[in-house]
């Protein structure tokens, strides 16, 4: 006996299972079968009883919306549109599969729901669904709108190809669980890192690397030498002029519904993720980057101010960097014959109150015509526009929403503090204003209350939130989006996701519509606004309190992401760098930005290392480290974790914007006013790192790197590196120069110069020994007069001038070329009187046939002294230079410690120098002098051999010069005398007079023999020895002449009473 099956459980959604019933399956909403068994009902049973002239006055009629299953959420046509008077809900609620629980209530299936729609209701609306009836074939799309109660404002987020995308963020998502969790950016950053080219090149305009390089050498200065105060001013002016100079060299234009500007050179994409890493840790305001974009809600950003909060910030670099849809607002409102008629014209208002332009918002509703809104159309009017009473409630709501905005602190005083007390009191307002809207639609509705148990956007649905449609006295349209307006305003989790177009915008409306309050759960914001204002992390530190708050919205919102556009595009890099911004990775972000623009990653490593947030928390220490050696260092290193070796310092930064820098050969602005070097801007930002024995190691490799050939540009590196503080860098590079003059130049003038400024002691003795001894042998002035290079004939004729210019750069450069100079000096000077006659009778025979002015000005040049008084001269010169090389071997014991300007080398031939003024007719040497040459000869006599031996070789040079035997030059002298061993056994405190600058290139001095040298003197010494005792003669020959002079010289003296 067939028996018949009980029906299974209607509320199933799948309807995949046969009917078991006798008479078949029951009609559904997904069929075209009527619900009555004798077919569609007449229109006279359930006509339209209700419209714009249906006498009821004191409830508005409403009908339900039809939404289209499409992917895209395209608008319907016309004639899908119920043919009602009544309004609709909007045309953009979320899609449903075929299997959802439509009425989504606990106890009714969608078959139930559709046999209760069929019979009207039983009367329940009062025939509020009259007409239906007329259509037999209602298409199940149409039943399915009218099962869909639950709230649906406009303001749908829209795809990459600009279509209206399905709204699914209803669930509400905790906000603090994940604060805690492991940041996901590093890892897919160190991943695309790797697979990226380092840069071989500095790509930007020169312009934008100068002005950078200006304003981080600035904001270094301010940080050596300001207070903390004036620092931080100092700070943000340098963050501001960062956004605006490198706003003139990228374009703002952001790429069409997607993340990222539309120039895709490495600067733009770099300069993206720096500055809104700026707007996170030091918030400036941004100025306009051009006149294009100041028609699109450029409300926010004016000329840059100091210390914004964070949510003007955050703003201004959103509407200056990220604009999907910069379109929307001027083409609402060029829409005709009221903005109001366009479509999207509540989605504008949305975009327009989150992005801060709530100026733009006021505007668009105040100046809505309201019978002209495409709203209507959604509410079940065959044509846009409100009548009759609903256009008398929409205009009432509308002005009070706009009466609110008009209170908004960012409208009256530009205020954008958010979680201050001024906007505590706007979103009480704001809350009451809610109420009120909520009061006055609904006033009449029997549902009221069970409506007012779920959130805006709740997904429970039911015939009663219907009823609360039915009796609104404001289009439910229009109720909507006004509670998504106050929502919004009130910084509801779900009104802001609502219009958030990709996960950019979600996480810094989230940020920004923030009350400030330490919640936990980001859908909670529906709690009162009476909670305690103190010991908020938001009014202690701002900046950790909004990296915080940030955190935990990126985690909410794209951790397990209900939308494509709301999850992070981990292939696209330039995402992962914003992500990582926003996780607070600072050192992901550096590793992407440094392989796009190390210019902007040395911006940031330099403004992060002044305002504290560097990574790896390492202060700024200067020298303070570069004090211990490599054993204290590893004592205080002990117990510490090992530095990743893939970790991004600042000074590994700035050397690698440097090597890049260095290999460009001038860097100009494009008014031509400023140009420099590649490797003078090298040296400028190498003088910034924080290490500077790292510092020291590099600038010299960037001077290794260049040709220094000239006086000119080793005068520029050396200003460059005293202008920066380097003296280090300042004697190796002045060390390195004289060095190549004294090994390929005669140029010994620019050779002292530059050792002493590398205050090289030993080079510059040397060198200035060098022409003393060379002088000596020849007994004559070398180099010639005419012969001597431009520095050091300065040097001779105006010492005085030369030194005090190089005081005014170097003291002690100053002081140690004119204490070491004096001996050479003096040496010259008495030679110069010695020949003063024969080289007067020279140029008077140059001159005879030559012009009368140029033999006045020859003349000038001569000391202008009697015969008598240049010998009294020659006198004072020779003494001094005779006392100071029997400094060292006083009482006739070697001092390695008082060694004079002359050595000791040199003290017998200057003691040969000083026999020729003795046995004069007139006395020249006074009893002192006297005595200051016989203890100089007493004192070398009883000195070491090894002492006596090295003036003995230079003496024998002296008389090998004038016999023709030895060499004159420089070079051979110093094979000759071999000077180098010798005094290297003495002391590592001597210096051979000839010994280390025998590279210096052989002077040509003449032909070597007596009388054929080219140089005419007074007297010559060496000739009175070789004539008295030979060629062959010895020192002790002329300490035993000496002495017989001094002898005869004292004795005359007192037997003259002198």
């Amino acid at each position: 006996m067939f028996q018949v099956p009980s029906t299974p459980d209607s509320r199933r959604g799948d309807n995949d299972i046969p009917s078991t019933t006798p008479a078949g399956p029951p009609p559904t909403s997904f069929t075209h079968q009527s619900f009555t068994p004798a077919g569609q009902p007449p229109s006279s049973v359930l006509g339209s009883s209700f419209g714009p002239n249906n006498g009821f006055n004191s409830k508005s009629a409403f009908s339900f919306s039809q939404f289209t299953k499409s992917p895209s959420n395209r608008v319907p046509t016309t004639s899908n549109r119920v043919p009602s008077k009544g309004f609709n809900v909007p045309s953009s609620s979320p899609p449903r599969q075929a299997s959802d629980d439509v009425t989504g209530g606990p106890g009714l299936s969608r078959d139930e729901a559709a046999n209760i729609l069929a019979r009207g209701f039983g009367g329940g609306f009062g025939g509020a669904f009259g007409g239906i009836a007329n259509d037999t074939n209602l298409p199940v799309d149409t039943i399915d709108d009218m099962l869909d109660f639950g709230p649906s404002p406009r303001g749908a987020k829209r795809s990459r190809n600009g279509d209206v995308m399905a709204r699914s963020m209803r669930s509400s998502r905790m906000f603090g669980r994940d604060l805690d969790r492991d940041s996901t950016m590093p890892g897919v950053a160190n991943g695309l890192v790797a697979s990226m080219p380092d840069p071989s090149s500095i790509t930007e305009n020169d312009d934008l690397v100068l002005k950078t390089e200006s304003i981080l050498e600035a904001l270094d200065a301010a940080f050596k030498s300001k207070p903390n105060d004036e620092l931080d001013l100092a700070l943000q002016q340098a963050i501001s002029q960062l956004h605006q100079e490198w706003s003139k060299h990228k374009n703002h234009e952001s790429v069409a519904a997607s993340i990222g500007p539309v120039d895709k050179s490495s600067f733009s994409r770099a300069s993206y993720a720096a500055t809104l890493l700026f707007q996170i840790y030091n918030p400036v305001s941004l100025e306009a980057p051009s006149a294009k974009r100041q028609g699109t809600f450029t409300s926010l950003i004016r000329s840059p101010t100091l210390g914004v909060p964070h949510p003007q910030a955050l703003l201004s670099w959103l509407n200056t960097n990220h604009n999907p849809f910069p379109e929307d607002l001027p083409e609402v409102q060029a829409t005709r014959p009221n903005p109001v008629a366009h479509e999207r014209f509540w989605d504008t208002v949305y975009q327009a109150l989150l992005r801060g332009h709530i100026t733009a918002a006021i505007n668009l509703l105040s100046s809505a015509d309201w019978a002209h809104a495409d709203s209507a159309l959604e509410d079940g009017y065959d044509e846009p526009g409100y009548k009759d009473s609903q256009l008398t409630a929409v205009q009432h709501v509308i002005a009070s929403c706009v009466s609110l905005l008009r209170t908004c602190p960012a409208v009256t005083d530009n205020d954008w503090a958010v979680p201050s007390t001024s906007w505590s009191l706007f979103r009480t307002r704001a809350r009451r204003a809610l109420d009120d809207l909520e009061a006055y639609a609904e006033a009449d509705s029997a549902d009221r209350d069970y409506g007012a148990t779920t959130n805006v956007f709740s997904a429970s649905k039911s015939f009663a939130a219907g009823s609360r449609r039915a009796e609104s006295r404001v289009p439910w349209t229009i109720y909507e989006q006004l509670k998504a307006v106050y929502g919004q305003l009130l910084g509801f989790k779900e009104e802001i996701l609502l219009s958030a177009q990709d996960w950019l915008e979600a996480v810094v409306y989230l940020t920004v519509w923030w009350d400030g309050e330490d919640e936990v759960n980001l859908g909670a914001s529906r709690r009162g606004a009476g909670r305690g204002q103190r010991d908020r992390l938001v009014d202690l530190d701002p900046v950790a309190a909004y990296r915080r708050r940030m955190l935990g919205a990126f985690a909410a919102v794209t951790d397990e992401p209900e939308d494509a556009v709301l999850g992070v595009n981990t292939v696209d890099a330039l995402q992962v760098a914003v992500g990582a911004v926003m996780e607070g990775e600072v050192e992901s972000v550096l590793k992407l930005v440094g392989k796009w623009s190390p210019v902007v990653a040395a911006s940031i490593v330099d403004v992060a290392s002044v305002g504290g947030w560097l990574p790896e928390g390492q202060p700024r220490t200067g020298d303070v480290m570069d004090g211990f050696d490599a054993e204290d260092l590893m004592v205080l290193s002990h117990g510490q974790l090992g530095k990743d070796k893939n970790s991004v310092g600042r000074d590994a930064v700035l050397v690698r914007f440097s090597e890049l820098l260095a290999k460009k050969d001038k860097l100009e602005t494009s008014d031509r006013v400023t140009s420099q070097q590649g490797w003078e801007v090298a040296v400028r930002v190498l003088s910034r790192l924080d290490s500077a024995s790292r510092a020291q190691t590099e600038i010299s490799k960037v001077f290794d790197s260049i040709t220094l050939d000239s006086a000119t540009q080793v005068d520029k590196a050396l200003k460059v590196c005293s202008d920066l503080g380097l003296d280090a860098q300042v004697r190796a590079v002045s060390a390195r120069y004289a060095n190549k003059l004294t090994e390929s130049s005669q140029s010994y003038g620019e050779a002292l110069l530059y050792f002493a400024r590398a205050h090289a002691t030993k080079e510059l003795q040397s060198t200035l020994d060098l022409l003393l001894s060379t002088s000596l042998v020849r007994s004559a002035a070398y180099p010639a007069t005419n012969e001597l290079d431009p520095k050091l004939a300065e040097l001779l004729s105006d010492q005085v001038r030369v030194v005090s210019r190089l005081a005014r750069m170097d003291v002690e450069a100053a002081k140690l070329l004119a204490t070491r100079l004096s001996g050479y000096a003096a040496l010259r000077r008495f030679y110069e009187l010695r020949d003063e006659d024969e080289e007067d009778e020279d140029e008077d025979e140059d001159m005879a046939d030559g012009d009368e002015e140029d033999s006045v000005i020859m003349r000038k040049k001569k000391s202008g002294l009697r015969p008598a008084a240049r010998r009294k001269e020659m006198v004072k010169a020779i003494v001094a230079l005779v006392d100071s090389a029997g400094e060292s071997i006083r009482g006739g014991l070697f001092d390695a410690e008082a060694v004079g300007v002359v050595q000791v080398d040199a003290l017998l031939g200057l003691l040969g120098e000083a026999m020729g003024l003795l046995h004069q007719p007139q006395a020249t040497f006074t009893k002192r002098q006297l005595m200051a040459l016989l203890r100089a000869t007493e004192d070398l006599q009883t000195v070491s051999s090894r002492v006596y031996e090295q003036s003995e070789a230079l003496f024998q040079a002296c008389m090998s010069a004038y016999t023709g035997a030895g060499v004159s030059n420089p070079q051979d002298l110093t094979k000759s005398l071999q000077l180098q061993k010798s005094t290297s056994n003495l002391s590592g405190s001597t210096y051979g007079m000839v010994n280390s600058r025998g590279s210096i290139e052989s002077e040509k001095t003449g032909k070597g023999s007596e009388g054929e040298d080219g140089v005419r003197r007074a007297w010559d010494w060496r000739r009175g020895v070789a004539m008295t005792v030979g060629r062959s003669a010895k020192g002790s020959d002329v300490l035993r002449i000496l002495r017989v002079g001094i002898a005869k010289d004292v004795g005359k003296g007192w037997a003259e009473g002198r």
